[in-house]
């Protein structure tokens, strides 16, 4: 679309209702998060916004692998 905006489709969700995310949506989110919040690093120009982006970095990471790990486990519950 030449000059606008194109929007992620997404499916309709009932009214009084809030969509969910997959679990590879989940982690994605995260890593993704993870990886802006580390480039945010690179201009932040005072040590406690370095800390606060740093710290909020660190907790998306912690989150994504600890959606690694529950597969690991699910998949060892399994075997």
């Amino acid at each position: 679309m030449p000059g606008g905006i194109l929007l992620q489709q997404s499916r309709p969700v009932p009214l009084g209702s809030t969509p969910m995310m997959n679990r590879l949506e989940f982690r994605n989110y995260h890593e993704r998060e993870a990886d802006r919040l580390r480039s945010l690093l690179a201009t932040a120009t005072t040590p406690a916004l370095r800390a606060r982006l740093l710290e909020e970095a660190e907790e998306h990471e912690r989150l994504a692998e600890e959606f690694e790990n529950f597969k690991a486990a699910a998949a060892e519950a399994e075997a």
